[in-house]
């Protein structure tokens, strides 16, 4: 999960949250699909509009929603006739593929490591590491034929980006190119081109956040877009390479907590089973190669190891620990500037930061007596500083200098841009995360930022910090950039209090964008809901029914039912009228189902038909397991057995990602609901050895629902493998995953989940640790209770004095305190008697 202060650590352009909700699971009755939302086996209906913010990808329990188009289609002509994209790699230059230059040796012995030009570095001899196996492999089976994917996953300056380029190193002689889309953002040219790839091809996403997290949408479309080229054959074969860092494979990859938004459902799917870990420090077999490299007297090496520390050595090599030391060690006003670019990467805005931005929000960074003895050329001197390269030519803040080529930065502004240095930017999402930004960085951001994605974030940011005023401000400036969701944000903050005269919610109707469905849903039920009815007609006055987006089933079915609920059914069937159900995208489950629910209930058996006669159980995307699931549900519902059938024909079981838990979980549920055991089985034996212990929440469902459907050798299989590799990082998840297997008989398991938390759990969260105590006495689990609170009684971790040491405490060596009474503590502190 993101760090508490890191709004969006996916992020490269802002908002890749993509302010995704859905609203509907499959352990309940649908009959309020669309205004609930599901948590485990009942429904939160007070909770609904805290957590939606956008019928978009999928709650954690539940389907996928879009609130945006299919990618294109991939053209129908012979690929072999298409014009081929990128170039031979033996034509690629590394630096341009971002490999980072490394630290060359100094001349003289002693003296710090020259910085060339980039044109002039030289990489060095590359030493192989055990993830460089793992990627040969796939690379081979590219080169054999068969369209493969793999990311790299590590921290800032480990060596990602090098091993891909050394991997590929193979396929130049047999004639492969590369593509590297950046122009005019990353997630843009990919979106644009993917269905353009032939075979033969390398698609290279390095820092494939800016592609798999670009906002509003785009970084899912990328994700699904990539997900069809490697499923073409007559594209094949193709290979996706990407890097990413630590923290945004865990934001991908991992489900989020019961009734929050899913918004990287098709990402994680993507990403299954393809990334490798790249670790941190060369293990000692790597050492020692590296060794020889320096006695048989390469100076890159030697001077690398002399400087290094732990193993981590491609740091020093990309200058890491350089970029740290210049930041530590800058002056005021060059390390507010710093401070400022890590808190706005943080929070939300673009990769390219404008130098206007930068200046106005670095000024609160500055004590009085620092910006009092600023002198009248601070900025140049600052940027200066903070421009100096470093150990691998990097600089802290680089100005972004556009190719003559290129459209520019997305910036948004005609000014100077810069970018913060990867590595100072990773030091800052874990460093900061608990700092609060100034006045000086929200007014700045207000002034200065220009695009929607990032004004929308940061007004979240800032909303979640208190800060409505600057949160209403930004929302505003995000509406007149047209972000679709901005509308909906704005108008949870205007109160009788701050809007007094309906002023702002007027404006807002009249302003809003109309084309995404769910957007204006979801602002039409807060307007309605704050009893706002003016604003409601003002805004439907604009007729959003004949503007918004028709390929987005789940949107659509929301807006209908938003219609129907504020008693607008003129505009219900003029919306009908457009015939969504000949529009709407059919490869997403959930959205789907979603929309066949809504026009059943709306009473038009027609769309139904049409939309049936599209044949979605061909077409939907079977690594949403939550989303299949749905659409099982809702085509038993309506009768259509044969569409059941079909779409159990295609073994949705076996397509299921398994990082998807509460998908599974439900999958499970529906199949063996209509008589399906062999894909029960498969798909239970399948959870219980490979299923992903790292959220214990989910694995807990897992097991209640393999109980439920009588799985009791997957049951026993996964809690034994819950018990011994489970995370504790997480006390309400390992909390819950106690009582359900104390509840569904594995007591082993409990007993030896149980000495674990007793050892080993976390003692930083005391609500945490109460939770955990809790749950290991309704388990039965005496000894670890005590355990676990003499641990958190040595740290302080304890909210009351346990029940063992009550009434006289214990003394410092951990003993039981002797009895004691108020008199004698007291006489102890009486002053000794005069002589």
């Amino acid at each position: 999960m993101p760090h508490p202060g890191d709004e969006n650590p996916s992020l490269s352009s802002p908002s890749e949250e993509g302010e995704a909700r859905a609203a509907g699971g499959a352990d309940t009755a649908h009959g309020d699909i669309i205004s609930t939302v599901y948590r485990g086996d009942h429904v939160d209906q007070r909770d609904a509009q805290a957590q939606r913010d956008v019928i978009g990808q999928q709650v954690n329990n539940g389907p996928h929603f879009y609130l945006y188009p299919e990618p294109p289609a991939p053209p129908m002509h012979n690929p072999a006739l298409r014009e081929a994209l990128g170039r031979p790699i033996g034509q690629c230059d590394p630096h341009d593929l971002e490999v980072h230059p490394a630290l060359q040796a100094p001349s003289v012995p002693g003296a710090a490591g020259s910085v060339p030009r980039r044109d002039a570095a030289r990489l060095p001899v590359y030493v192989r590491r055990a993830h460089d196996e793992e990627l040969a492999s796939v690379v081979e089976d590219a080169a054999r034929g068969r369209s493969r994917m793999a990311v790299l996953v590590g921290s800032s300056s480990t060596g990602k980006t090098r091993a891909c380029w050394e991997a590929i190193q193979p396929l130049a002689e047999r004639g492969w190119r590369l593509w590297h889309p950046v122009d005019p953002t990353r997630a843009e040219a990919a979106l644009a081109d993917l269905d353009h790839i032939t075979p033969h091809t390398v698609v290279w996403l390095n820092e494939a956040q800016h592609y798999l997290g670009a906002g509003g949408g785009t970084g899912e479309r990328v994700a699904t877009a990539l997900h069809t080229l490697l499923t073409d054959p007559d594209r094949a074969p193709v290979l996706v390479l990407g890097t990413l860092w630590l923290d945004y494979a865990h934001t991908y990859t991992q489900r989020p907590d019961p009734g929050q938004p899913d918004v990287h459902a098709q990402a994680r799917a993507l990403l299954a089973g393809r990334l490798i870990h790249v670790p941190d420090a060369f293990d000692q077999t790597a050492l020692a190669e590296a060794h020889r490299h320096a006695k048989t007297g390469d100076g890159q090496w030697a001077h690398a190891l002399e400087l290094s520390r732990q193993g981590r050595v491609a740091q020093v090599l990309a200058g890491g620990p350089a970029l740290l030391e210049r930041y530590q060690t800058a002056p005021p006003a060059a390390r507010a500037l710093l401070e400022a670019a890590m808190d706005a990467r943080r929070l939300g805005a673009g990769l390219h930061l404008p130098q206007e931005f930068l200046v106005e929000a670095a000024e609160d960074y500055l004590t009085d007596d620092e910006l009092a003895v600023l002198d009248d050329d601070w900025i140049d001197h600052s940027l200066v500083y903070t421009g100096q390269p470093v150990h691998g030519n990097l600089a802290p803040l680089r100005r972004v200098r556009p190719r003559r080529s290129q459209t520019g930065p997305a910036s948004g502004t005609a000014g100077p841009v810069y970018r913060l240095a990867d590595y100072l930017e990773q030091h800052g999402r874990h460093h900061r995360r608990d700092h609060y930004p100034p006045a000086s960085f929200w007014q700045a951001a207000h002034r200065h930022l220009t695009t929607p994605d990032e004004l929308h974030t940061l007004a979240k940011a800032a909303h979640r910090r208190g800060l409505l005023k600057h949160a209403v401000r930004l929302y505003h400036r995000a509406i007149l950039a047209h972000h679709p969701l901005s509308a909906h944000g704005l108008v949870n903050l205007l109160s009788s209090d701050t809007d007094p005269h309906n002023t702002g919610a007027h404006w807002t109707a009249t302003h809003a964008p109309l084309t995404d469905p769910g957007g204006v849903a979801f602002l039409l039920e807060a307007l309605h809901e704050v009893g706002r009815e003016e604003a409601v007609r003002e805004l439907l006055a604009r007729n959003p029914a004949a503007h918004v987006d028709l390929t987005a089933p789940g949107g659509v079915a929301f807006l209908l039912r938003v219609l129907h609920e504020v008693g607008r059914e003129e505009a219900v069937r003029e919306l009908l009228a457009r015939n969504p159900a000949a529009h709407v995208d059919l490869t997403a489950p959930g959205g789907v189902a979603f929309l066949l629910e809504a026009l059943r209930q709306a009473g038009q058996a027609g769309a139904v038909r049409a939309l049936l006669a599209r044949n979605p159980a061909a077409h939907v995307d079977l690594t949403a397991p939550g989303g299949v699931a749905f659409l099982l549900r809702v085509l038993h519902e309506v009768g259509r057995e044969e569409a059941v059938r079909a779409l159990l024909a295609r073994n949705p079981a076996a397509h299921a990602p398994l990082t998807d838990p509460y998908g599974v979980a439900r999958l499970l549920e529906v199949l063996h609901g209509v008589g399906r055991e062999e894909a029960v089985q498969a798909l239970a034996s399948r959870t219980a050895a490979h299923a992903p212990l790292t959220h214990p929440d989910g694995v807990a469902r897992l097991l209640e629902v393999l109980h439920g459907v009588g799985r009791e050798e997957a049951v026993q299989a996964l809690a034994s493998r819950t018990a011994a590799h489970a995370p504790l990082t997480h006390p309400d998840g390992v909390a819950r995953l106690l009582r359900v297997l104390h509840g569904v008989g594995r007591e082993e398991a409990v007993q030896a989940l149980a000495s674990r938390t007793a050892a080993h759990a976390p003692l930083t969260d005391p609500y945490g640790v109460a939770r955990l105590l809790e749950a290991l006495r309704q388990a039965g689990q005496a000894g670890a209770v005590e355990r676990l609170q003499r641990r958190a009684l040595d740290a302080g971790a304890l909210g009351r004095t346990p029940a063992f040491l009550q009434p006289y405490g214990r003394e410092p060596d951990g003993t039981p305190a002797a009895a004691w009474t108020w008199e004698e503590v007291v006489a102890e502190d009486a002053p000794p008697a005069a002589l």
